[in-house]
């Protein structure tokens, strides 16, 4: 996607988060763009919406495990352990390669 290759060049949180939300493309949604979106709301301050777009994304691909990892990490990054517990659980029923304990925060 460009919004990437514009992070890469102008290392901007806030101007990529806003291209990636604006981005159309023909595989939206997609547990990429939400991570993507995810992390750029943890880092510009917005960690509850961060949880609840990752949250969403579960909800839409239950079976997917990059996005139950990644709501394991931001559920880290914001100090909740019993909720990343639980989703990183999940992520390890969906991939029982991941390791024990928790994914490190975003």
């Amino acid at each position: 996607m460009d919004e990437f290759r514009t992070f890469e060049a102008h290392p901007s949180i806030a101007r990529s988060l806003d291209a990636l939300r604006a981005s159309d493309w023909v595989l939206n949604p997609s547990v990429y763009r939400d991570e993507a979106i995810a992390d750029g709301l943890l880092h510009t301050g917005r960690p509850v919406e961060a949880e609840r777009y990752m949250v969403a994304s579960v909800d839409r691909q239950p079976g997917n495990v990059l996005a139950w990892y990644a709501l394991a990490r931001i559920q880290v990054a914001r100090g909740r352990l019993g909720a990343a517990r639980a989703s990183y659980a999940r992520a390890r029923e969906l991939n029982p390669h991941l390791p024990p304990g928790l994914p490190p925060s975003f």
